[in-house]
Parts: C-alpha cells; structure tokens; sequence
C-alpha cells in the first residue's frame, strides 16, 4: 500500500487543504489504470468553503470537519446542522483517496476531469435571500473548466451531497458522486421544468467516518441486550413513522427491552419516552447514541423527507440490523414512501407521486449489494394491519444470525474507511471503469434526454370536426323540417277558419 498524506501541496489536493490526514491508497485499488485529470480550481471552490464550515462548526463546539478525517462528534452542534454538514461531505471523502491514483498532467491522457469544486457546500454556505454571491461563483465555475465541451463533459467528475442540495447546473451534468437519489430516467417537476435522465450518477452511503467503524477499531458486539432501538422525532406529515413509534410506545412485554429516543406530545407536553434509561434527548450526545445502536439488535429506519435515510448506515456501520416498510407498486419498491398518498413525504423538492423515489436509486450499488439479505423489510400492507412487532417476532434466532452474517460480510462496502481498502472508495472505481468502458465502446453522452412532446395528431380532430358538422347539418335540417311542417299546419288551420 501507498501512503498520501493529504496537505495543500497539488492542484489535485487543493481541496483538501485541512486534512492533514494520511489516507491509505491501496496499490490494488487502481489495478484496471483509471487516469484522472485534476482542475487547478480557485481556492474559493473548495479551501475556502471547507475553511468556513470548520471554523463554524468550531464555535458550535461541534469539534469535526467536513468529512476528511476520521473523528468521533463531541455534541451535536447548532441543533445537528454541524453533522449534517459533515454528511454532505460524502465526496471529500472519496476524492481523498482518488487523489492518489492515476494522476497525470496532460489532459489528453485523461479518463475523467476531476472538478474538486464543493458547490454543494457553497450554495448553502449563506442565509437564502444572502445567496446571490455564491450563485454567481457556482454559474462562473465552468469558465475554469478549460477543458469542458460537448466532447469531454460525459467525462468530467463533479461531486455533491444529497439531490437537494445540488445545484441545477450541477443535477444536470452526466457524472455526479452524491448521496442520491439518482433519477436515471428523464423526470419533469410539477412546475413543468424536465431533467433529464442520469443513469451515470454515483450514489454513496451517508459518511459515518467515526473511529469505531473504521476496519482496525471495529467488533461486532455479541451483547445486545436492546431488542428494538429508534432514534428520531415523529412529524404529523409522516404517519407510518408515527404508528410505529406509538406501536412500539404502547407495547407491553417485559420479555423484550426497547430504546425509544423521540418526542412524544402528551396533554400539550414534550415527553421523551424510554424503556430502559430516564433522561432528557438533550442530555444523550452523539456517543451515547452510537453506544445504542451498537446495543440493539433491530434498528427501525422510518421514512423521513428524502429517500436515502441516515439512520439505516449508522444501523449497519454499527452491526444492528436495520428495520424498513416497504411500498410497492407495480415493479417500484421504495422503502421512503406510499405512492398512493402523495402527501405522506413533506419537503423532497416538491416532487409530485411520479417522482421516482425508487429503493434501487436511493441507496448506494443496489445492483452489487444484496441490502433485502440483511434488511427486514416489512410490506406495507402488513404493517397497516399488523404493524411491524408481529413480523420481528417471527424472526427465528437462526434467521437472526443470518441477517447478522450478511450485514458484516457487506458493512465494508458502506464504509468510509481511512485505513483500510475493502470501503466504499473500491465501488466507485468499479463503476467509473464500467463508465470508461461505456464511454469507449459507445459515443453515449451519459444522458437521457427530456422526451419532447410530440404533435398532436389531426387525425381526431378531422374527425371530430366531421362529426361536428354532420350533428349540425341534421339538427338544421330537422329544424328546418319542423318549421315547414308548423307552416303547413297553420296554412290549414287559416282554410278552415274561413278567413
């Protein structure tokens, strides 16, 4: 293995300026020869982005980075923004081991063109109505990517956090590392704006780059004297959250031990309800936290307000197996929401229920990794009538140590791990040689374009305007016919009244 430690000290670095980290490269990791071109971007699209949110999570008291080293969160910082920032930096974490293979300084001999530009980060970097600087950074990153055309932008390398955050200009481009969900067929908004397809769009796991998942420091714990853990707030615009923490809230068995950490109004008061500790949710820091799923044998992952769910990798990272509803419709699953109740998810960027919120694009290498083999997936339809205690029930100890057996042997691929080779890093050079092999073979633009609507026919209309006219032509006939008829009568009636 090669070791990089990772200062300011390369274009192909820049971003990293505050990770002063060394990062394992494996040798093996680049064994097909991928080669990548790094933009010698301006510092304010990555240092100085990455410079700020430190510095702020440093006054919260938060005490970790953006996601270039492992560490392990002190509190939760500004009511969890600081941890949910450090999630959005999914792809620093795997540009700092990409910054090690495959270098070269001569763009023609380039595979990919790596922009280390964290326009995820800088669009959020300011109060919405303060924006506008940051737009026009993000709108003039292209005047640096000196090599970007119609030829070579299938081929450029951005990187980002979940799809909200992504900025339009970014969404659109072939060649995403973000959180997901990929859309890889064409999808038109509400408001009639359509994206086209992006089947080429890396998705990873949330980052969880903690000192106890790292592969040295990691042991799956046999004690887990919790048979059920949940962690999370109930909201009245997510019900089936709702009925299962109230399930699981009303169960009572002195058989089982459940953890329950989340608000619960009760006669106009906030309680937090536990089963086996008494405390305040303000009062549990994100070790404590960590400590319960690493005691739990059953995570529940409920549906929140975007598809890919953080709950479900802390669960797996931590050797608790997670818990989800499934829905299902048609040849669609999704483990996010009921297609038949399109308000049942609040906030996903006002998508309408055609929006593909589909389990196989909202989680990471759904076509590698077998997540049904460690997952309990309770269907929708039972857990309306059921609710999901009678399935967990039903899961036999041998069927237990199953699930268990396959979450281990699949847990590396969902990890950001900084010293060791088996992560998450070796799925995306994988899907970036099976891209180089597309991009070869084929002269694919990596993208789906919109479906323009087509001419109406006039076919209908000719015949609707024949029908039209006939329905016409006999109804003036008709009254045509009457009038003579009423005419007759009358001419008659004048006769015989001797007039």
């Amino acid at each position: 293995m090669t070791w990089w430690l990772v200062p300011l000290v390369t274009a192909r670095l820049v971003f990293n300026t505050t990770c002063q980290q060394p990062v394992v490269i494996p040798e093996e990791l680049n064994k097909e020869g991928l080669r990548f071109y790094w933009y010698d971007l301006p510092e304010e699209y990555n240092a100085e982005v990455m410079r700020y949110w430190n510095t702020k999570s440093g006054r919260h008291g938060y005490g970790c980075d953006v996601g270039c080293s492992v560490c392990d969160e002190r509190r939760w910082g500004n009511r969890g923004v600081d941890m949910a920032i450090r999630q959005q930096g999914a792809g620093i974490a795997v540009l700092a081991k990409l910054a090690g293979l495959g270098a070269v300084e001569d763009p023609r001999e380039a595979d990919f063109f790596v922009v280390p530009a964290l326009t995820h980060l800088l669009w959020n970097s300011g109060w919405h109505w303060l924006i506008g600087t940051n737009e026009t950074k993000i709108t003039s990153l292209f005047t640096h990517l000196t090599h970007f055309n119609d030829t070579t932008k299938a081929r450029h390398l951005f990187i980002g956090g979940d799809e909200p955050s992504l900025h339009p200009l970014i969404r659109r481009q072939p060649l995403v590392i973000h959180l997901g969900p990929r859309i890889p067929q064409p999808y038109t908004t509400p408001k009639g704006v359509c994206y086209p397809g992006r089947p080429w769009h890396i998705v990873v796991p949330d980052p969880q780059i903690t000192a106890f998942t790292q592969h040295n420091t990691f042991t799956f714990n046999t004690h887990r004297p919790y048979w059920v853990f949940y962690f999370g707030a109930m909201a009245e615009h997510l019900p089936a959250r709702n009925k299962a923490i109230r399930e699981l809230l009303d169960l009572n068995d002195s058989s089982v031990k459940i953890h329950l950490i989340t608000p619960v109004k009760r006669s106009g008061k906030i309680y937090t309800r536990h089963y086996a500790l008494h405390k305040n949710k303000a009062l549990l820091g994100p070790h404590e936290v960590r400590e319960y799923f690493n005691t739990s044998q059953f995570c529940l992952v409920m549906s929140g307000d975007i598809p890919h769910q953080t709950r479900y990798f802390e669960a797996v990272l931590h050797g608790c197996v997670p818990v989800v509803v499934g829905y299902r419709k048609g040849g669609r699953e999704s483990w996010w929401r009921d297609w038949t109740r399109p308000n049942e998810t609040s906030s996903f960027g006002g998508f309408d229920p055609a929006y593909p919120g589909n389990m196989q694009d909202s989680y990471p290498f759904t076509d590698i990794i077998p997540y049904k083999s460690f997952t309990v997936v309770v269907p929708y339809d039972v857990f309306q009538a059921e609710g999901i205690v009678p399935t967990l029930r039903g899961i036999t100890p041998q069927k237990y140590e199953e699930l268990v057996t396959n979450l281990l042997a699949h847990r590396p691929s969902l990890t950001y791990d900084m010293v060791h080779q088996g992560d998450v890093t070796r799925l995306v050079v994988r899907r970036l040689v099976d891209i180089r092999s597309q991009l070869v073979h084929t002269s694919t633009s990596g993208l789906i374009p919109c479906v323009q609507a087509q001419e109406p026919s006039p076919f209908p209309f000719v015949v609707a305007s024949l029908l039209i006219t006939c329905l016409v032509t006999i109804f003036a006939l008709f009254k045509v016919f009457v009038q003579m008829r009423y005419k007759r009568k009358s001419k008659g009636a004048w006769r015989q009244g001797g007039f």
